[in-house]
């Protein structure tokens, strides 16, 4: 392997390595230019073998392999794709903490080898094993765009689990930095894709309001306040959910089919949803807005009546009885509404929500009788115990 036009160089590598003071920039200008020599020879299982061999050898100094292989990796760019001198980088790069960008440069270049040859299961096991939020020798946009990528490929084989894991990673006080708002744009655009699987409507709706916000007044923010709102009409009803409505009913990039919605959900009104909205919604989501505002008009009844036939309200829900009765059941049951079925008479009686405040002292005011109770039968009891005695 020691061929005649490296012995000068083999020479004084050997005596760099052995010195007693190791100078390590002249170690790695030697070691450097022992590959480049090896390289101009054409011979890439030649050049592949000398970087694992001088990798290895004794008291070799971190900076020198560090520059060896960085060299090595800038021939990379005028070679084949998938040529193996990559694979060979990536395995002496492999366990070395002072070489684990250069890993995890090689090893998302393979991966991106493996995605074109339609392999996206290994192409993302491979980026998985690379844990680059420890890595602190990695610049901050570089690692957030790794992180992007492991959370793409995760996406496109619909692994849930893993997206969730890995976007914890994910530094959002970096996402809020000046200049980092396609990194930004594109991890929320991931998020929303993982929310709309979840049916957790409420995330993507602030996820579309951040991207309004991101956007200002560019060419999809008409678009991403629409998504806003068709989220938060299909969330459950919440204070949060109606502060939301109001900061954008008055938006002039919605259409009016979506403002007439939020008026009816923002009233004391029953109203009906548009038949112009479903065209922007799944049959799945256009059936839940449905119950939703459905949901809506049970309120609006219950602030009107303390109690109504089941055939009434179904009448007005444009619901079959059964159908009303469920929704009344599941509002009870999820949604804190306050309401009982006579069923042989066919009569809803509602309860009006009770504020907070009261209901504590309600408690407490039980709670103070049962004390007296507890007092006044102690007493009997012990006044009985001298009787006896």
């Amino acid at each position: 392997m020691e061929e005649d036009y490296l012995q000068d160089l083999l020479k004084k590598e050997k005596e760099l390595r052995q010195a007693e003071e190791v100078n390590a920039s002249e170690s790695q200008k030697v070691i450097c230019e022992i590959i480049e020599r090896v390289r101009q020879t054409g011979n890439w299982e030649s050049v592949a073998e000398w970087i694992q061999a001088l990798a290895k050898r004794r008291r070799q100094p971190k900076q020198a392999i560090t520059g060896m292989i960085q060299l090595a990796i800038s021939y990379l760019d005028s070679l084949p794709k998938g040529h193996p001198l990559l694979l060979v980088l990536r395995k002496v790069s492999e366990g070395k903490i002072y070489l684990e960008v250069e890993f995890a440069r090689l090893t998302k270049t393979l991966a991106e080898l493996k995605e074109q040859e339609g392999n996206i299961e290994e192409a993302s096991s491979l980026l998985q094993e690379v844990q680059v939020e420890t890595y602190g020798s990695m610049d901050k946009n570089e690692k957030l765009n790794y992180l992007l990528e492991q959370l793409r490929l995760l996406l496109a084989l619909k692994d849930y689990v893993r997206f969730f894991i890995i976007s914890k990673k994910v530094n959002r006080k970096v996402l809020d930095e000046p200049g980092m708002e396609p990194a930004k744009v594109k991890f929320l655009e991931f998020m929303i894709q993982y929310y709309d699987y979840q049916k957790s409507y409420m995330d993507s709706a602030l996820s579309y309001q951040t991207l309004y916000e991101v956007q200002g007044q560019g060419f999809d923010a008409a678009s991403a306040l629409q998504q806003m709102v068709l989220n938060l009409l299909l969330v459950p009803y919440s204070a949060e959910q109606s502060d939301l409505l109001r900061r954008v009913e008055d938006k002039e990039e919605l259409e009016s089919s979506l403002r007439h919605v939020i008026k009816i959900l923002l009233g004391k009104e029953i109203g009906k949803v548009p038949s112009e909205i479903q065209v922007l919604l799944s049959p799945e989501k256009w059936n839940l807005l449905r119950r939703r505002i459905n949901q809506h008009n049970i309120r609006v009844v219950q602030s009107y009546y303390s109690k109504i036939t089941l055939n009434r309200l179904a009448e007005l829900l444009e619901y079959t009885v059964d159908e009303t009765e469920a929704e009344i059941r599941d509002m009870v049951s999820y949604m804190g509404f306050s309401a009982k079925i006579n069923r042989p008479e066919k009569y809803i009686y509602f309860a009006k929500p009770s504020e907070p405040q009261n209901q504590l002292n309600e408690w407490g005011s039980d709670i103070f009788g049962l004390l007296n109770r507890l007092e006044e039968i102690t007493h009997l009891i012990h006044r009985e115990h001298i009787v006896a005695s």
